[in-house]
């Protein structure tokens, strides 16, 4: 699955926190998220058939173009198959102390 860009042509991603507590949201390049996706491994995988919608967590690897990920036949795998257009997040966390 190659990564798609937002409908505005950049992908969306939270950036941190102000010193109120607020989070930044930042659009990402192309390049930057698959900078992004080469270096994380953890996420969540979304899908909807018939407009009910499932995410679950997923591990995965980025590799030449694509998402790699490992899963036993289920529920996911089914829905899946049924509507391929899914979408996954990726989460990176990034811990600092203010003060």
């Amino acid at each position: 699955m190659k990564p798609q860009p937002h409908r505005s042509g950049r992908s969306q991603c939270a950036q941190g926190m102000t010193s109120d507590n607020v989070m930044l949201i930042l659009e990402l390049t192309n390049k930057e998220c698959i900078e992004m996706l080469t270096r994380l491994r953890f996420g969540r995988v979304g899908c909807s058939p018939d407009n009910q919608s499932y995410v679950v967590p997923i591990h995965f690897a980025y590799h030449d173009g694509h998402l790699y990920s490992i899963a036993a036949p289920g529920q996911k795998i089914e829905w899946m198959r049924a509507n391929p257009l899914v979408c996954v997040a990726a989460d990176e966390i990034i811990v600092t102390t203010i003060g």
